[in-house]
């Protein structure tokens, strides 16, 4: 996995994945045995470094202070539309499931939608997709 630590690091994740625009949320889990609470998603994600123009990005979220998470049949995050909102803020790292359509400014702002996680080390990896 590679740790997340700065803006920069963030900025350059995002561009490589398009801010995660469409992308599609394959699994979704929460470890609560460890000592802190871990969260991790699997997305089906544009990658500008992949050779197949996709990957599946694990994203995995540890230390998590905030969890919301909400699917249901009005609304779905299966499909992120409107992209993966990250935030540093400090040494907290927030995502936001494509609730807003604009980034969100601040962790309070950000803690407003349905479907975000707050925690204190942001880790991924990408495999290519579909694997040929």
């Amino acid at each position: 996995m590679i740790k997340l630590i700065n803006h920069e690091g963030l900025k350059l994740w995002n561009d490589r994945f398009a801010k995660f625009n469409d992308a599609v949320l394959k699994s979704v889990s929460v470890n609560f045995t460890s000592v802190s609470p871990v969260f991790e998603m699997v997305l089906e994600a544009q990658d500008q470094e992949s050779s197949t123009g996709w990957s599946l990005v694990t994203i995995r979220l540890s230390k998590v202070t905030s969890l919301r998470f909400c699917d249901g049949p009005r609304s779905s995050y299966q499909v992120l539309s409107n992209g993966l909102h990250t935030l540093l803020e400090g040494e907290t790292f927030a995502l936001e499931l494509g609730d807003f359509i604009d980034d969100p400014e601040s962790l309070s702002e950000l803690m407003v939608s349905p479907c975000h996680v707050v925690g204190e080390i942001l880790e991924w990896d990408a495999q290519r997709w579909p694997n040929a």
